[in-house]
């Protein structure tokens, strides 16, 4: 499973990010949504984990809410090629996992609302109890 489903690098960060007002780390594009797309689409010269270390997106030492809407996302049904509740795929086994590691620092993903029956996540801190409803 990639983290960007069945979309590319720069489809499924335009969900999140606003990626033509973030810089290009690449002196030859006027923003961050050129750098991307030459160096994940064009010529599929950065790693498949590059985002996670991106500083411009804060996933690695950012705040954890940053990072839950981001993981959210991955399981958004407009990413995902197949559901999470089907036991028999990737999908289900990786939402599982994430689950897991999720719990041991106090989160949780819960339905919000579904699209097509499927579900879409929000997150919960298992701590305060309060649940997170991004705008």
């Amino acid at each position: 499973m990639f983290w960007y489903g069945r979309l590319d690098d720069v489809k499924f960060l335009k969900r999140l990010y606003n990626l033509s007002e973030m810089p290009s780390y690449d002196g030859r594009f006027k923003d961050a949504e050129g750098d991307i797309w030459q160096h994940t689409i064009n010529n599929y010269d950065y790693d498949y984990d590059w985002i996670f270390f991106d500083d411009r997106f804060g996933l690695e030492k950012g705040t954890d809410e940053v990072f839950l809407k981001f993981i959210c996302e991955m399981f958004h049904p407009a990413v995902l090629k197949q559901q999470v509740d089907d036991k028999e795929t990737v999908e289900y086994v990786y939402f599982q996992e994430i689950s897991r590691l999720l719990a041991a620092d106090g989160y949780e993903l819960v339905v919000k609302t579904k699209l097509s029956e499927r579900p879409i996540f929000i997150w919960k801190d298992l701590l305060t109890k309060n649940i997170v409803i991004e705008k």
